[in-house]
């Protein structure tokens, strides 16, 4: 992870909640080198029974399964997450969605990232 946040060459995607009824905010930091990437969330809300949080690259137009997560139980999450050719995202969702295989959202859209321009 150090050596990720290091890279001189990131995508950084700010998250934040798309319900009124949530304060989840985060980052995603996608290394160009490491060819992974670093989700960081807080006050992400428990799921439902059943349920777990998935991540989607929107690449293209085309929304890419990238990783299942639940958050712990002060609602953190702090994953690194390899990754396969979305290094150029520039949109990232989470959906609340059944637990197992989901190749295309069919659950809430629950958080939502865009890439924020470079401030130097």
């Amino acid at each position: 992870m150090v050596n990720l946040l290091q890279e001189p060459n990131q995508n950084f995607l700010t998250l934040r909640a798309t319900q009124a009824t949530s304060q989840a905010t985060g980052s995603l930091i996608v290394g160009a080198e490491s060819a992974s990437a670093l989700l960081v969330l807080k006050d992400v809300p428990p799921t439902t029974d059943g349920k777990i949080y998935q991540l989607w690259a929107v690449i293209d137009g085309q929304k890419v399964p990238c990783r299942s997560f639940l958050p712990n139980a002060q609602g953190e999450v702090l994953l690194e997450i390899p990754f396969e050719k979305w290094f150029s995202a520039s949109e990232v969702m989470v959906t609340e969605e059944k637990e197992g295989s989901v190749r295309q959202p069919q659950g809430e859209m629950v958080i939502q990232g865009r890439q924020m321009p470079f401030q130097s």
